[in-house]
């Protein structure tokens, strides 16, 4: 791309409306970002779309997909007379995967909403056809599965969960060295930010490593108690 090209805009239909489209090459198109939002109906009133920018940019930047949104110059038609002016646009490629956060508002009318619910069926059908839940849905070991595990290598259940639960008590900042077993965790939910649930799995799955690695359950527990207050006690 040239950096001094001013773009002429071509028109084009989004869910069935004029929208601008900048052709930068033979590969390569834009959407201008605010016509498509404004046939999104998510523009205020003034014209604005800031809090739509801003959701699409952090999932653009979420899904590593930023370089799909650029800002070019373009010919903008103001009154009689045409001025240069920068345009955020976003690469026509990208805008599918944009879609599926953005749905339209009645403001723009019934058919636009339509035309997304059937792109919307079609990614439901893509997904599927993939196996896509498997990206997002694993199998998680159970602590019956970890104790096990730690059994076959040599190890004591009873002492791996008493350890686990005297660190609980310190990841928790419980006084007096309190321990915490399993079953009072959601009680000091407050104590922590992160889930209470998912913080006492991953001390567990890395006090069962450290265990493999040195055979030795107290050295297993100081382990895994310094790595639990390096991860959890910012």
């Amino acid at each position: 791309m040239n950096n001094k090209t001013v773009y002429k805009p071509i028109i084009k239909k989004f869910l069935k409306q004029d929208v601008r489209i900048i052709k930068v090459d033979t590969y390569h198109e834009y959407i201008v970002c605010k016509d498509m939002f404004d046939v999104l109906g998510l523009t205020d009133k003034d014209g604005k779309w800031n809090k739509s920018k801003k959701k699409m940019l952090d999932f653009l930047d979420g899904i590593e997909e930023k370089e799909g949104w650029k800002s070019f110059p373009l010919l903008v038609k103001q009154g009689k007379i045409k001025t240069k002016q920068i345009v955020d646009c976003i690469n026509i490629e990208t805008v599918p995967i944009v879609l599926t956060q953005f749905q339209p508002t009645k403001r723009r009318g019934e058919e636009a909403l339509e035309i997304w619910f059937d792109f919307m069926k079609f990614v439901k059908v893509l997904l599927e056809t993939h196996s896509a839940n498997k990206y997002i849905i694993k199998t998680k070991k159970t602590q019956t599965e970890m104790q096990d595990e730690l059994y076959n290598d040599g190890g004591d259940p009873m002492f791996m969960n008493i350890h686990v639960n005297k660190i609980m008590g310190v990841v928790l900042r419980m006084e007096d060295g309190k321990s915490v077993k399993k079953s009072e965790i959601y009680q000091f939910q407050n104590r922590i930010t992160e889930d209470v649930g998912c913080v006492r799995d991953e001390i567990l799955k890395t006090y069962v490593t450290m265990f493999k690695v040195t055979e030795d359950k107290e050295k297993a527990y100081d382990l895994t108690l310094e790595w639990s207050k390096k991860k959890y006690l910012k």
